[in-house]
């Protein structure tokens, strides 16, 4: 596998042993591997950075793989993500019930790992070279892979208006949109919220956008509007400046 053909596989799972022993074989075969331990962690990584495919373990903390699959095929721009679970306690209904979630099968722990590779192997192969894209958003979303999009960690003020009365954290940003991470109390789809994001030298500015997704007790994505020259201008110089420090060794 050549570096332009290269996959990426998220492995979300609890145990330290098994997320070694996951991500060297897997890293062997060549895919680049990205890691969450555990069901919320792993919404928070599949949605920056949209992996190829997810190895999903069941039985974890905070919240189960399950439920994890169910946050994850929510999202517009992972919604075609194929989904391996793997389980030591894995009875027939809890298999069932992971497939309907959107697993595209479920292997037993202890894994045969020639099955698990091969497994992800042919999902890989079946999967469609672009990304899936609902049709309204083929030119116009957050966080398009050609879009420069960094990972980053800034406290941010939100709400509905511009009064701002909740915090989050915004966990990825692109001059477009950006995800910010907080505890959710209601349902926030195509609604439009304001974020202050504070600047260096007590400056801020007020960012409205269109929520285009959420994730109940995780976070929403949002598209920006109306931005100003301005604005756009000091996205583009935090972007900038985030992938600079990213990329330095």
């Amino acid at each position: 596998m050549n570096a332009d053909s290269q996959s990426t596989v998220l492995v979300v799972e609890d145990d330290a042993d098994s997320r070694y022993l996951f991500c060297s074989l897997l890293r062997m075969k060549g895919y680049a591997v990205v890691v969450a331990r555990n069901g919320k962690e792993g919404i928070l990584v599949a949605s920056r950075t949209h992996p190829d495919l997810i190895v999903m373990d069941l039985a974890m903390p905070q919240m189960d793989g399950i439920e994890a699959v169910r946050h994850i095929l929510q999202v517009p721009k992972l919604a075609g993500t194929p989904i391996l679970a793997v389980s030591a306690f894995a009875i027939d209904d809890v298999k069932d019930e992971a497939k309907a979630a959107g697993c595209m099968d479920v292997l037993d722990k202890p894994l045969n790992i020639d099955n698990l590779l091969a497994k992800v192997e042919s999902a890989l192969v079946a999967k469609p070279e672009k990304d899936f894209l609902l049709p309204e958003e083929s030119n116009d979303y957050s966080f398009p892979r050609e879009v420069a999009r960094v990972q980053m960690s800034i406290p941010v003020k939100w709400g509905s208006t511009e009064a701002c009365c909740h915090t989050g954290t915004i966990t990825s940003l692109s001059v477009n949109g950006c995800l910010v991470s907080t505890e959710l109390l209601e349902t926030l789809t195509e609604k439009i919220v304001h974020i202050e994001l504070a600047l260096p030298h007590d400056r801020s500015i007020t960012l409205k956008g269109e929520v285009l997704y959420y994730l109940k007790n995780v976070g929403f994505g949002i598209r920006f509007q109306e931005l100003t020259e301005e604005n756009k201008a000091t996205l583009s110089l935090l972007v900038g400046q985030r992938r600079h420090r990213q990329a330095a060794p």
